[in-house]
């Protein structure tokens, strides 16, 4: 079973823009594939299955009119169970790692990121993430449409106005998904995903 430390060990694969080709790959896939990979499938085989996944929920699934795998869905399918984050304060109290921290509601998540380091001492003040296209959430410096080699910090005074996340005013809501909750989630996609052969996979779940 994954455990907090080696979800967050497993942020440090990339992930590609084209790998779930012909859909785009997002933030959302990214944590998910992630998460697959640390329940012990091999990259072919999660990114086999969130393949699958792309074309049952696609909403447009015909050439050349694909598109990729919609927020809402993960809203509804892994952001069930969630938690605000009412302010930067809180990073020290309310987050931790494996979390998965969500931009905008998770109804309708705009950005998803796994958290890869929490330290808080008296010398330390540690909320890192890593996650996929994070330009959008922490400026130039990051990668747009791609993988971020780079661990992002979460508690810096650039990345906050007033209770809202972003280096952009006026920022986001910002929210947490509780490692187990997502587990649990996620545990429950992988048993509705069936190998249909030649190392594909069908997809039995809900839209």
């Amino acid at each position: 079973m994954p455990t907090r430390q080696s979800f967050a060990l497993k942020t440090q694969e990339a992930i590609n823009s084209a790998d779930l080709a012909p859909h785009d790959t997002r933030c959302h896939a990214a944590v998910l594939y992630w998460m697959f990979r640390d329940f012990g499938d091999a990259r072919n085989v999660a990114l086999a299955k969130l393949r699958a996944i792309s074309e049952k929920v696609c909403p447009t699934h015909a050439v050349p009119m694909h598109v990729s795998m919609p927020a809402q869905w993960f809203g509804r399918q892994l952001y069930v169970i969630y938690h605000q984050i009412a302010g930067r304060a809180q990073l020290a109290t309310h987050v931790n790692v494996g979390d998965v921290l969500v931009t905008c509601h998770p109804s309708l998540p705009n950005h998803s990121m796994v958290v890869t380091t929490h330290r808080y001492t008296t010398f330390h003040r540690n909320t890192h993430v890593r996650g996929f296209n994070n330009q959008g959430t922490f400026g130039r410096g990051a990668p747009l449409n791609a993988y971020d080699r780079r661990e992002r910090h979460c508690d810096t005074n650039a990345m906050w106005h007033v209770n809202r996340f972003g280096y952009a005013a006026p920022g986001n809501d910002l929210y947490r998904v509780d490692f187990d909750d997502y587990v649990a989630c996620a545990q429950m996609l992988r048993g509705m995903l069936v190998a249909a052969g030649g190392g594909a996979f069908n997809y039995n779940g809900p839209r």
